[in-house]
């Protein structure tokens, strides 16, 4: 098993196994393209997008359109129009429960997941379109991602992560494996999960420890403990295969440029006032949003050692729940209300 050590205060190296990959305060700068600043922003007033709160949070597919579940266990999608969203529709009913989860692949396939069933669609944006039910035994799912059509994940209570190879097929088969009875020591729920590729998945924990694999499609897959912060790891995104971030409920930000590597190295920073980082979405190198107790926070890892942090003026700063930005010029927020705030760059 590959663990990595973490030199910034606060955090530890896993307890077992050899120290590899290392996390030190320093940051680094990410050839990128260009990203607005936090000055440029201007955001939506709250509101529901349905006429139920949202409890599943919101996924996009670059250049398609955006995705979000209701309370009441329906599914709502508007597809995207330059730097704006068309209206919401509903493109599935909801049939009892609430939609915990939402995830899209870059093309071809969204699902939603909830307590006891995972619905997938190779047509999301389309009011009528099929959703397929795939029954999962009941449990919190509270993160899910799709690297590709035909490789999604989801993560929730006791450490079990849920993986199909065929989500769309009408005999969707769900494996289940369990980190806390793979990994010795462990004992954690997954809060967050992001796979920037079918060769790499992060994921997560709750005592904040963050798990990766570069083979989510095997049947087993190999996961092993990467590193283990001061605190649940309740926020990640990956905008390529080679630049990850991660947030933690105790503020810090973490960072690296080779996750993939055997050898990572993963830098952070901390927020001032330790902010929680509850949401995070990374649509390019040269972006992040952050989603904190104070509001949201743009970061540009591009600008100086460790990133260049922003707030933005945001007419209800409250936490976000849920970050999707489909461009680094617009971004989805679902607030600690269900409720979508809708964030534009100039």
């Amino acid at each position: 098993m590959l663990l990595a050590a973490l030199l910034f205060s606060g955090c530890t190296a896993a307890p077992s196994g050899r120290a590899g990959a290392t996390a030190t305060d320093a940051g680094t700068a990410v050839p990128t393209t260009h990203a607005p600043s936090s000055t440029g922003w201007a955001w939506t007033r709250p509101t529901y997008i349905g006429s139920q709160p949202d409890s599943g949070g919101v996924a996009c597919r670059a250049g398609f359109g955006c995705l979000a579940g209701e309370s009441s266990g329906s599914l709502l999608a508007a597809t995207l129009v330059g730097r704006s969203l068309s209206s919401w529709r509903v493109v599935r009913r909801g049939v009892g429960g609430a939609a915990e989860a939402v995830a899209c692949a870059p093309s071809a396939l969204c699902i939603a997941v909830y307590a006891e069933a995972v619905a997938a669609s190779p047509q999301p944006f389309h009011p009528g379109s099929a959703w397929r039910r795939t029954p999962l035994p009941v449990g919190f799912r509270a993160s899910a991602s799709c690297p590709t059509s035909s490789l999604c994940l989801i993560g929730g209570s006791g450490g079990i992560i849920y993986s199909s190879r065929d989500p769309l097929s009408r005999s969707a088969r769900w494996s289940a494996f369990n980190l806390n009875t793979a990994i010795p020591g462990y004992d954690s729920g997954i809060d967050s999960l992001t796979c920037p590729s079918k060769d790499l998945c992060l994921a997560g924990g709750s005592p904040g420890v963050m798990y990766w694999t570069r083979d989510p499609g095997a049947d087993p897959p190999t996961w092993q403990a990467a590193i283990e912060a001061d605190s649940p790891i309740d926020a990640l995104s990956c905008p390529s295969a080679g630049f990850c971030v991660a947030g933690t409920s105790h503020g810090r930000l973490l960072w690296s440029t080779d996750p993939a590597s055997l050898d990572p190295l993963w830098r952070s920073r901390e927020l001032r006032g330790k902010e929680p980082i509850s949401s995070l979405s990374c649509p390019s190198t040269s972006s992040c949003t952050l989603g904190s107790a104070g509001g949201p926070l743009i970061w540009s890892p591009k600008q100086g050692p460790d990133g260049a942090l922003s707030h933005m003026k945001h007419p209800d700063p409250s936490e976000a729940t849920s970050l999707a930005c489909p461009s680094v010029r617009l971004c989805l927020e679902i607030d600690f209300e269900g409720r979508l705030v809708i964030g534009s760059a100039s």
